[in-house]
C-alpha cells in the first residue's frame, strides 16, 4: 500500500495524516527543536529528502535522488 505520515498522541489517540502523496513517504525525523520532519518521499522512482513543518505545509524538496544519502537525519553544520 500507501505509507503515509501520522501525528498523533503517544497513546495512539488523534491520529492525523501530514503527507498525502501517491508515492510512499517514510522514515521521517524530528529536527532538533521539534519544528520539522526530514523524511523519504518516493516518487516517480526517485528517493527524496523533504524538510516540513511539523503542521504538514511548507514542503521543501531538499535532495533529489536520495538513494545515496540512506535516509534523511539531522546534523549540526559542521
Amino acid at each position: 500500500g500507501d505509507h503515509d505520515i501520522y501525528l498523533m498522541f503517544i497513546d495512539g489517540t488523534s491520529q492525523r495524516e501530514i503527507t498525502n502523496d501517491p508515492g510512499e513517504d517514510k522514515f521521517p525525523h524530528w529536527s532538533p527543536d521539534g519544528d520539522y520532519i526530514a523524511y523519504i518521499a518516493l516518487s516517480d522512482g526517485n528517493n527524496e529528502i523533504v524538510v516540513m513543518d511539523w503542521v504538514g505545509k511548507q514542503q521543501t524538496h531538499i535532495v533529489a535522488d536520495a538513494a545515496e544519502y540512506g535516509g534523511a537525519d539531522w546534523r549540526p553544520i559542521p
